[in-house]
């Protein structure tokens, strides 16, 4: 990451005011990096930051175990997410959809959510 040594830095200087590089979907990638996914968990309210190391460590795990995870990249660093369960025919269930609240109301969870039916198309959805 240019310059940043790591995303909390980055997002901070985003917030300053420095140009966006962009938002990269990506739906092949389930072993999300644990620490970033604890702290999007924390900044949606979620989680109240109480995990031991070890829970922080294995945060992932749900989502390695989940059929379908679509995640929302900027700059490398876990902006927004979205985990399902599906039997990939008759029904899908979200279970966790959530974006860093710096980045909500921009259309990233709506586009989470497109790219969740693109892939089950024909699937019942439960939220």
């Amino acid at each position: 990451m240019r310059g940043y040594n790591n995303c909390a830095n980055y997002l901070y200087y985003r917030m300053e005011g420095l140009k966006s590089m962009g938002i990269i979907y990506n739906d092949t990638k389930k072993d999300l990096p644990s620490e970033q996914l604890h702290k999007l968990f924390m900044s949606v309210g979620w989680s109240d930051g109480s995990e031991t190391s070890d829970m922080i460590k294995n945060y992932n795990i749900p989502f390695t175990n989940s059929t379908l995870v679509i995640s929302a990249w900027e700059n490398e660093c876990l902006i927004g997410a979205v985990r399902v369960l599906s039997d990939k025919m008759f029904r899908s269930i979200i279970y966790d959809l959530f974006v860093l609240p710096e980045f909500q109301n921009k259309g990233i969870g709506k586009e989470l959510l497109k790219r969740c039916i693109e892939h089950f198309p024909n699937s019942e959805w439960l939220v």
